[in-house]
């Protein structure tokens, strides 16, 4: 009687060591949640160092190149938001990674709002031939729409994969100022001329 004490005790001991530990992959707990790639405020960073750049150049150019300064900065930006948002959708990564996505494209809407809308309106110089206008009302909306958007994903902390599918649309961001300065250019004409109109309805 003693031995079988001694082996049912041995026994149980025994499936104590294997399944009591937290840290063992082989436990009955819970798995680890994924670890936020960029935690806190440090997503918001990657568009405020954005919007300081682009502000700084747009202060140094001559007032009539500012308008196309501030468009070209933002189209480097959103290139490659989109960019790696359509990586993210592409591998299924709608977690963490997607979040981080989220707030990056959230602090560049509310800082592009400002710097494009307000600030350079601001500080334009009709006399030296500043063009700097306010934004249209249709990007206004767009801006607003968007923002309300990102911040309905980060409250309910649901659907942050499709949210990243929609800002990979930003990949054909270059497509409209393509077009106004080609009409500008009088570029219309030709291949080129064929083939930008082509793409934005393709887009």
């Amino acid at each position: 009687a003693a031995d079988a004490s001694a082996e049912a005790g041995g026994g149980a001991g025994g499936s104590s060591s294997r399944g009591g530990s937290g840290g063992d992959p082989g436990g009955s707990g819970p798995p680890d949640e994924p670890s936020d790639p960029l935690p806190g405020l440090i997503p918001y960073l990657i568009p405020a160092l954005h919007a300081l750049n682009k502000g700084l150049v747009c202060a140094a150019v001559d007032p009539s190149r500012r308008d196309l300064t501030c468009t070209m900065a933002d189209v480097g930006f959103l290139t490659f938001l989109g960019s790696l948002a359509a990586a993210v959708a592409a591998v299924g990564a709608g977690g963490p990674l997607a979040i981080a996505v989220v707030k990056v494209g959230l602090g560049h809407m509310v800082l592009e709002t400002l710097v494009n809308g307000v600030v350079l309106p601001a500080v334009r110089n009709p006399a030296k031939g500043a063009h700097s206008r306010t934004l249209r009302p249709g990007i206004w909306a767009h801006h607003l729409l968007a923002t309300l958007a990102f911040l309905a994903v980060l409250r309910s902390g649901q659907y942050a994969g499709e949210a990243a599918m929609l800002t990979a649309t930003e990949c054909s961001v270059a497509l409209p100022p393509a077009f106004r300065e080609a009409r500008r250019a009088g570029r219309l004409e030709g291949p080129f001329g064929r083939a930008v109109p082509a793409l934005l309805l393709t887009a």
